[in-house]
């Protein structure tokens, strides 16, 4: 019960109060930049799916638990991309269960170099709820647990990006929550808006062997700027292994394949440097996914994408 307690008050995450923090991640490869990038619907022009799930913190009581299913895709040979994310987290005595669509319009800028920009837009709706009969000590007169005025909420939102992108390079930022649309006082807002910046790039060694570095910034108001900082190795683009450090919180280490008949599948390991790291038992990510090969697409081998992530 103490350490539901600790992790609440460290995160920020109480409803009444404080903003939502938003589900972190270590892998970006694959799909997962939907999350934070809606400018990602459609990139590649082949449909995917994909599975993910986050046990953070393992060990800890109360930490957080992250499910989601996300897909994406081109409308027919066009330049408009749409996807989805369905989400699932759950953080202490709190839940959300979130849903959004995200739509992007993908524009050439130099077609035989296959560059292009991104142009994205999200809206959603999460459910979120908390259930304080799990706290203890707790004064159940106290109107700040009144179930009817704390204990559950919507909140709508809309959020933004963009990504400069070639075979070999890309740019996003994002703003996946940008404004959202509660019936609360701004100070008392359970979503504030995060800020992402993120970027990567492949450089080839030989035709097996590429190396793709990457860069996530993260910024909220409330929070100190986070960066992930991370360096994968990949072979025949089909296997592939990285490692990557989170500023302040995880040295994390991450394994990935993908097959020829489009099943992508991934594992990561965080080894928490924090303060928390005698808590807990390290922070587990795992990745289930599959392409849909277009008819019309010119890569026949879905593990022969050319996109960098």
């Amino acid at each position: 019960m103490k350490q539901i307690i600790i992790v609440i008050i460290a995160l920020g995450l109480t409803l009444p109060s404080a903003a939502q923090q938003e589900p972190q991640y270590t892998q970006g490869q694959f799909n997962n930049n939907l999350v934070l990038n809606p400018a990602y619907a459609g990139y590649g022009q082949n449909t995917r799916i994909g599975l993910r799930y986050r046990n953070q913190w393992a060990g800890f009581t109360g930490a957080p638990k992250t499910l989601n299913l996300i897909g994406d895709g081109r409308v027919k040979q066009g330049r408009l991309g749409i996807g989805g994310v369905l989400q699932y987290d759950q953080l202490g005595i709190e839940t959300a269960t979130t849903f959004d669509i995200n739509a992007a319009y993908h524009l050439p800028l130099d077609e035989e170099n296959n560059k292009h920009l991104s142009i994205g837009l999200k809206g959603g709706v999460s459910f979120i709820k908390a259930d304080f009969t799990k706290l203890s000590n707790v004064m159940a007169a106290d109107p700040l647990y009144v179930p009817a005025t704390y204990g559950s909420a919507t909140a709508p939102y809309i959020g933004i990006g963009a990504m400069y992108y070639s075979d070999v390079f890309f740019l996003g930022i994002a703003a996946p929550r940008l404004a959202s649309f509660e019936n609360v006082s701004g100070k008392n807002k359970i979503m504030q808006a995060h800020y992402y910046l993120n970027t990567g790039v492949r450089f080839t060694l030989n035709e097996a062997l590429d190396i793709r570095p990457s860069l996530l910034l993260k910024y909220q108001a409330q929070a100190p700027l986070e960066a992930d900082i991370a360096l994968n190795l990949w072979y025949q683009n089909t296997l592939g292994t990285g490692i990557s450090y989170r500023t302040g919180d995880a040295i994390n280490f991450m394994l990935q394949y993908r097959h020829a008949k489009g099943f992508i599948m991934g594992y990561s390991y965080d080894f928490t440097t924090s303060t928390l790291r005698s808590q807990t038992f390290g922070s587990h990510e795992v990745f289930v996914g599959y392409t849909f090969q277009r008819q019309d697409n010119p890569a026949p081998n879905p593990s022969r994408d050319t996109r960098p992530f």
